[in-house]
């Protein structure tokens, strides 16, 4: 069995302590035997950066037994979807 992580933070408009979240839950994840940790903070936090990330956390899963981690430190973000008024309606 292998031990593998994702761990993201994306400290966007002025949000702080995302990579220090990061930070301890990578020294706590190591502490506790995981195998593969891979962090994804600053410019490696972009769309593109965590679809990657996830991509390779994906293919690298080889047993079922494996153990997965996907830790998320920042905020979320909101799209105005174009029938936002017909969907509250029902």
């Amino acid at each position: 069995m292998t031990r593998r992580a994702l761990l993201i933070g994306s400290e966007t408009y002025g949000l702080q302590g995302c990579n220090a979240d990061v930070a301890l839950m990578r020294d706590m994840l190591g502490s506790r035997g995981f195998d593969e940790i891979v962090v994804r903070t600053g410019s490696d936090a972009t769309r593109s950066g965590i679809i990657d990330g996830l991509d390779d956390l994906v293919a690298s899963i080889r047993d079922p037994a494996d153990a997965v981690v996907l830790y998320y430190s920042g905020h979320g973000g909101r799209v105005a979807r174009p029938d936002f008024a017909e969907r509250q309606a029902t």
